[in-house]
């Protein structure tokens, strides 16, 4: 857009219609150039209404609409408008093997050397003349008729010629099952405020909800781990990370739903950079793929990236190991069964222990007075008083294991039939006698996968 020249006043100057015009127009574009050049994106809808009992008849009829055009005209038009649209008929515009039809509203755009300002609405001039009476504003005068410029809105459908109109593309329309005309609910005009799309806004309020719930998991597991954890592992690290992504977004999305206000170039840029932060936690998922903000195409641009940050939000933090608590009995006997298929092919096993009984005394007496095997196979084994599989006390766990506080590890010997047997019945037995208190006393088995 040209910035016109300012007009020169001078002592002596027999003012004319011209000079008030140009004016008008030095402001009104000087205006739109410093705009443009702080957000050039500062067009598009505010509020669009479309009468859907007129569509049933073959209709489109724009019964309410708030947006600025590209060129920066400001519309304004509540029901009864006057400048709104007239009814357009869609019939000869949608044949039934398109899919859909793209509405557009527009006014002629100013031409040089000619009249912008015509007598009747739909012709090619920019502005319709309309009289009305006037009163002093200032006084108690009587009022005086003052000829003022409507705009010329006109509905243009997409197979139309556009290049006389500054236009901006409202909605579309498409065909429900029964062949009636419908408007394509998933299309999303260019808007100036995020409130202005209840699909954006509501996409922004689940993603606002799952965060929630997903902080709160991750707190609370980050609460347990920090009270009785003594080294972390890398699921715990991971785990701690995700909290802090999750946290340091979570109040900015709350904002952002709070205040719908925003452009939803700001709303995007926000969500973009959680997409990006998240993306740290999968290894699958390239930040660079995520979708570029096209204003012409809104749905595009939110929805692939509302699922894929609900996809990423959703992932669990892979633990690189398998734990299992065995339920225990007042005669010392603790069981369980491997109904979990991750325990089962596990490159080693342990046992942690939790009890009463100082931590060295556990470390020393266990091993000895421990017996291990499958439900079948341990009874046979108290009788003969052998230890069926053996455990060796370890004070430096694998990596993978989280070491925790009064807890004491036992590394599990695999290499016997015990434990075969174990593997093959899905069920483990271990018996601990006095002085283990089988209240005071909690066995848990872990297991590490295979990598890979």
């Amino acid at each position: 857009m040209k910035t016109p020249l300012r007009v020169v006043w001078s002592e002596g100057l027999l003012m004319s219609p011209q000079h008030l015009q140009q004016q008008d127009l030095y402001h009104e574009r000087l205006v739109g150039a410093r705009l443009d050049g702080l957000e050039p994106l500062n067009w598009g809808v505010l509020r669009v209404e479309i009468d859907r009992r007129a569509l049933e008849s073959g209709q489109v009829r724009v019964s309410a609409l708030t947006a600025v055009l590209p060129d920066g005209l400001v519309i304004d038009c509540d029901s009864g408008d006057p400048e709104l649209p007239p009814s357009k008929p869609v019939e000869g515009h949608f044949p039934h093997t398109q899919d859909v039809l793209e509405v557009y509203v527009g006014v002629p755009r100013e031409r040089d050397g000619v009249s912008n300002y015509g007598e009747s609405q739909g012709g090619r001039t920019r502005f319709v003349i309309h009289n009305r009476p006037v009163p002093d504003l200032t006084g108690e005068g009587s009022s005086l008729e003052v000829s003022f410029g409507q705009r010329n809105l006109q509905v243009i459908f997409g197979d139309e010629a556009r290049d006389d109109f500054e236009s901006l593309k409202i909605a579309e329309l498409c065909r429900d099952a029964s062949g009636n005309l419908a408007l394509n609910d998933p299309y999303v005009p260019p808007i100036l405020r995020v409130e202005a799309s209840p699909f954006i806004l509501a996409g922004m309020r689940r993603l606002l909800r799952l965060m929630s719930t997903r902080r709160r998991s991750l707190a609370e597991a980050a609460r347990e781990r920090g009270d009785a954890t003594v080294e972390y592992n890398a699921a715990d690290i991971t785990r701690f990370l995700l909290l802090n992504a999750v946290n340091t977004y979570l109040p900015v999305l709350n904002h952002l739903v709070d205040m719908p206000e925003i452009p939803p170039r700001t709303a995007y840029m926000w969500m973009l950079a959680l997409a990006g932060q998240l993306s740290t936690f999968s290894a699958n998922f390239d930040p660079a793929t995520l979708p570029k903000f096209n204003y012409n195409d809104l749905r595009s641009t939110f929805e692939p990236l509302f699922a894929r940050i609900t996809e990423l939000l959703q992932a669990t933090v892979k633990e690189h190991y398998v734990a299992m608590q065995l339920d225990g009995r007042e005669d010392g006997m603790y069981l369980g069964q491997l109904t979990d298929d991750r325990i089962i092919g596990c490159s080693k096993y342990l046992l942690g222990i939790r009890s009463a009984i100082a931590e060295q005394e556990v470390a020393n007496t266990l091993p000895r007075l421990s017996k291990m095997a499958s439900w079948g196979d341990i009874n046979s084994i108290l009788s003969a008083a052998t230890p069926g599989a053996s455990v060796e006390v370890t004070f430096r766990p694998p990596p993978e294991i989280p070491i925790k506080a009064g807890v004491v590890y036992f590394v599990i010997s695999t290499d016997n039939n015990y434990w075969r047997n174990i593997v093959t019945d899905r069920q483990v037995a271990v018996y601990l006698p006095r002085p283990f208190d089988p209240g005071q006393t909690k066995v848990e088995l872990l297991g590490i996968p295979l990598k890979g």
